[in-house]
């Protein structure tokens, strides 16, 4: 019997995918614990599409992403964080508050996995900081002030 996973089971799939199944399994176990539906033609067919916007809405977002970091690279942040007479901050900057500083600066929107701290940023001053996306990579220069 064909079904359309719609949770993970283990050993049998992920959800979203079609599997082929015994008639047994699928009405004693799968099917009352909603785990699977009958896959008919039209299911299937609305499964397809589904997918198909999910992947065409993926590319947008990392073609905007790719547009972004492009369009960062050689920038400079400004970043205002308390810091004591020493040039020690408070606390350290986080990848969170560098992407409110350059949505805020810039208007653009990436995601906080794109920001690579190979340090703890600690003390006011510049400093270097590269950007990755799964294709595109770029460099900021992070400056933060009192």
């Amino acid at each position: 019997m064909k079904v359309i996973l719609l949770k993970d089971v283990p050993k049998l799939g992920r959800a979203g995918e079609v599997k082929e199944v015994a008639d047994g399994y699928a009405q004693n176990r799968l099917i009352p614990n909603g785990l699977v539906e009958m896959a008919t033609k039209s299911k299937i067919e609305a499964l397809e599409r589904k997918k198909e916007e999910a992947e065409a809405q993926h590319e947008a977002k990392e073609k905007e992403i790719i547009a972004s970091l492009k369009s960062l690279n050689g920038k400079t942040i400004t970043l205002q964080s308390p810091a004591n007479d020493k040039g020690h901050l408070y606390r350290q900057v986080t990848a969170e508050a560098i992407q409110e500083a350059i949505k805020k600066e810039t208007r653009h929107a990436i995601p906080i996995s794109a920001i690579l701290l190979d340090r703890p940023l600690k003390e006011i001053g510049e400093h270097p900081l590269n950007l990755k996306s799964s294709k595109v990579s770029s460099s900021i220069t992070l400056q933060i002030k009192t």
